[in-house]
C-alpha cells in the first residue's frame, strides 16, 4: 500500500445510501425524494452538478473545473430525458448532441441524459450522466439511439463529429455482450472507463472496462476474488471525477465480502489487467484512528497520487477526511 498524507479533515456531511443488510442493489433504483449534498465552485465562469442515481452503489456529488471548459447537460421542466447536450467553452457554449440528431453509422439520438430528480411541485431536474473532456478538447459521453448501429452505447467527439467507441451488443473482455453503460471517464490518450451491465446468457452482471476499440480490458466484475475476498459492491462510474490516468491505470473502489465481514477497498487496476491494492477498510490513517468507510468515487493523477475520502473511526476529533496516497518507490 501507498503512505497515506493527510489533507485537510473535514465534517463533509455528506450522505451515503445503503440497502439493509449492506447489500448493494442489482437492478436500478429510482432518484430519492431527498436531494444529496452539492459541491460547489465558486468560479462564476464553470458550475457543474452532479447527483447521481443509486445502482449497486451509493449517490454521486461532483464539480469540475479543466482548461475552461465544461460539457454539462441543461437544467429542464418535466423532461424524461435530457435532449441536449452543451460544451461550455471560454464563455461559448456550443452544442455537442441533441436527440434528433443522426447517429455515426446511421439513426439518430432519442436521449443523452437519462437521470434526473423530481421535486414535490411536479417539476424535475437533469442530474446525469455528465460526459467527460480531455486536455485537448475530446469529449466521451453515453448516448441512446433509435434506428441505428445498436441501442446504445459510448461515444467520442470533437465536439461536432461524432463515432462508436463501444456498442450495445458488442462481446466484452469477460464474456457475454454489453447490456447498458454509465458515464465514461475519458484520459489524454483518448482511452475511456466506464462501468456496464453485462449480459451472459439469462444472466446479468456487471462491471469496470477500460481501453479502447480493440484493446479493451476487463478491470473488475461483481464476484472476483480480490485480496482474500469476493466483489460484492461497484461504484456506478461518474464525471466528472478521474479515476483513468494517461497511462491507463484505473482507480476503482470496491465491497470485499471476506471471512471477516464486508471490507471496502481502494484497487488500481493496472494497464495489463493486474489489481493492486491502494487502500484498505481497516488501514492506519497518519493522525490516528483507521480508515473506515471509503468514499466510492476516487480520482488517480499521471504521478500515481491517488485520493482516498473516508470516514476515520478513532481518529481524535475528526469524523471524517480527504487524504491522498502516493505509491511506493524504490
Amino acid at each position: 500500500m501507498g503512505a497515506i498524507r493527510c489533507t485537510t479533515p473535514l465534517k463533509d456531511g455528506r450522505q451515503r445510501l445503503e440497502l439493509p443488510n449492506g447489500e448493494l442493489a442489482v437492478q436500478q433504483i429510482p432518484a430519492a425524494p431527498v436531494l444529496p449534498p452539492t459541491a460547489t465552485i465558486k468560479d462564476t465562469t464553470l458550475l457543474q452538478r452532479q447527483h447521481g442515481g443509486l445502482k449497486r452503489g451509493k449517490w454521486g456529488t461532483g464539480t469540475s473545473l479543466r482548461l475552461g471548459r465544461s460539457s454539462c447537460s441543461p437544467p429542464a421542466r418535466r423532461l424524461r430525458r435530457t435532449r441536449t447536450f452543451f460544451l461550455w467553452n471560454d464563455g461559448a457554449v456550443s452544442k455537442v448532441a441533441a436527440a434528433g440528431d443522426p447517429a455515426p453509422g446511421g439513426g439518430s439520438f432519442w436521449a443523452i441524459g437519462t437521470e434526473r430528480i423530481g421535486f414535490v411541485d411536479g417539476t424535475t431536474m437533469p442530474t446525469g450522466p455528465l460526459g467527460a473532456i480531455n486536455d485537448v478538447g475530446l469529449i466521451s459521453f453515453r448516448g441512446y439511439v433509435t434506428g441505428g448501429e445498436a441501442l446504445a452505447g459510448i461515444f467520442r467527439s470533437d465536439g461536432k463529429t461524432h463515432e462508436w467507441y463501444v456498442r450495445h451488443g458488442d462481446p466484452t473482455p469477460m464474456g457475454g455482450t454489453y447490456a447498458d453503460f454509465a458515464a465514461p471517464s475519458l484520459n489524454n490518450a483518448g482511452q475511456v472507463a466506464f462501468f456496464a451491465d453485462v449480459s451472459i446468457g439469462s444472466t446479468l452482471t456487471s462491471g469496470w472496462f477500460a481501453g479502447s476499440p480493440d484493446d479493451w480490458r476487463k478491470a473488475i466484475a461483481f464476484y472476483d476474488v480480490v485480496d482474500g475476498g469476493q466483489v460484492i459492491g461497484l461504484a456506478y462510474s461518474r464525471n466528472p471525477l478521474t479515476p483513468l490516468n494517461d497511462s491507463g491505470r484505473l482507480l476503482l473502489w470496491a465491497t470485499l465480502r471476506t471471512t471477516g465481514g464486508d471490507r471496502e477497498r481502494l484497487l488500481i487496476s493496472e494497464p495489463d489487467g493486474s489489481l493492486s491494492i491502494a487502500a484498505r477498510q481497516g488501514d492506519a490513517t497518519p493522525f490516528g484512528g483507521q480508515i473506515g468507510n471509503i468514499h466510492p468515487w476516487p480520482s488517480l493523477n499521471n504521478d500515481g497520487q491517488g485520493t482516498v475520502s473516508a470516514a476515520t473511526p478513532g481518529a481524535p476529533g475528526v469524523f471524517n477526511a480527504y487524504m491522498t496516497f502516493q505509491p511506493c518507490l524504490p
